[in-house]
This record gives structure tokens, C-alpha cells and sequence, in this order.
């Protein structure tokens, strides 16, 4: 009896020995299959972060051709401003000038005006006194005015030739009066 025990006994040992075995070997795989499993995750791992650094870098890349592309855009606007603003500047004084030569285009027309306006009256008075000249009226006066001035001219040669005779005898008496003494 106690043999047939121990023969069970052996039996079962076996079969628990058997059974640890086997659990021994799905434990070892089970080991495996978890370190393969951390592996492969740690691998994944590994992966997402070189890829989230890949995207990182490319991210911050193009943020930064953004921001160069706002700062050029920026300068533009502001470059364009300062030539708006000049372009302001120049078109004000085109206006101010463009009125001042319509001003002085203005006043040298109104002067232009007066001068033709004076030119005319002269004009006219001088038709006036050619037509009053060329009259018969005038023509007498102007013949007695040159027969008086012609008179008087003779007149005054005359007085002038007389003046020179005195003149003349009196230095002739001087010199007789020195030749005497």
C-alpha cells in the first residue's frame, strides 16, 4: 500500500514536476514575448521621438522663413510708406508750384493787358496828333513858328557878327593905343 503512495506519490511529482516544466517554458516565453514586446516599444518609442524632433525642427524652420517673410513684408510696408509719404510730399509741391506759375501766369497776362492797353491809347493818341499835325491848321502854325525861329536866328548872327565887329575894333584901338605909347 505504502508503495502504491509512493509510486503516486512519484506519479504526481512528476506530473507537477511536468507541469512546473511547462509552465517554467510559457513562463521563459512569456518572459521573451514581453521583452520583445518592450523592444519593439522602446524601438517605437525611439522612432516617435526622431520623428516629433524631425517635425520639431521642420516647424520651427518654417516658422522661421515665416518670420524672416513678416519682417521683409514688414520693411516693404514700411519702405513703401516712407515713398507714399514722399510721393505726398512732391505732389504738394508740384500743386504750390503749379499755383504759383498760374498766379504769376495770371499776372503777367493782366500785365501784358495793361501794357497792350497802354500801347493802344499811345497808338491811338499818337493817330490823333499825326492826324492833327497833318492838318492845314498845323501846317500854317508850324511854318510861322519856323519863320520866327528863322528870324530870330538871323537875328541873333547878326547881333553875334555886330558883337564880334566891336569886339574886334576895340582890339584894334588897344593895339593902336600900345603902339603909340
Amino acid at each position: 500500500q505504502l508503495g502504491k503512495e509512493v509510486e503516486l506519490l512519484k506519479q504526481e511529482g512528476v506530473a507537477w514536476q511536468a507541469c512546473g516544466t511547462r509552465l517554467r517554458d510559457e513562463l521563459s516565453a512569456m518572459e521573451a514575448q514581453r521583452d520583445a514586446a518592450q523592444q519593439e516599444a522602446e524601438q517605437q518609442r525611439k522612432n516617435f521621438q526622431v520623428q516629433l524632433e524631425q517635425t520639431q525642427a521642420e516647424w520651427q524652420k518654417k516658422g522661421e522663413a515665416v518670420c524672416r517673410e513678416l519682417e521683409d513684408t514688414k520693411q516693404q510696408l514700411e519702405q513703401a510708406q516712407h515713398q507714399l509719404q514722399a510721393a505726398r510730399v512732391a505732389l504738394d509741391q508740384m500743386r504750390d508750384m503749379r499755383n504759383h506759375l498760374m498766379s504769376s501766369v495770371d499776372a503777367a497776362h493782366a500785365e501784358k493787358n495793361a501794357q497792350v492797353s497802354e500801347l493802344q491809347a499811345k497808338l491811338s493818341q499818337a493817330e490823333a496828333d499825326l492826324a492833327d499835325a497833318r492838318s492845314p491848321q498845323r501846317i500854317k502854325e508850324a511854318a510861322k513858328h519856323m519863320a520866327k525861329a528863322v528870324v530870330t536866328a538871323e537875328r541873333q548872327r547878326g547881333a553875334e557878327a555886330k558883337r564880334e565887329a566891336i569886339e574886334n575894333e576895340r582890339r584894334q584901338q588897344e593895339r593902336r593905343l600900345e603902339d603909340e605909347r
